[in-house]
């Protein structure tokens, strides 16, 4: 299927602003939102992507051993904890 209905609140004078709208144009309410939603997350997908692509550089700039991993706690001394982190 390449369409879903999604249903959602708007406020009345929103609704009626993108009514008149919708009428002077000759468009239904639906196209005007789908036109602009996929207007919208166009413009976030790209600042999505370019700021991946800058954390993918930064990384690439860290030491080998260090790519932004958490440390995995070790438990050294056992007998200062009770329930710890082991290998």
């Amino acid at each position: 299927m390449t369409h879903q209905l999604v249903n959602f609140n708007i406020p009345t004078n929103l609704k009626t602003s993108l009514d008149k709208i919708a009428k002077s144009k000759c468009l239904s309410r639906t196209a005007i939102i789908n036109q602009l939603l996929e207007t919208y997350c166009r413009a976030e997908l790209q600042i999505v992507a370019s700021t991946q692509t800058q954390n993918n550089q930064q990384s690439f700039n860290k030491d080998e051993d260090d790519q932004g991993m958490p440390l995995v706690p070790f438990r050294f001394d056992q007998d200062n904890f009770q329930e710890g982190w082991s290998i």
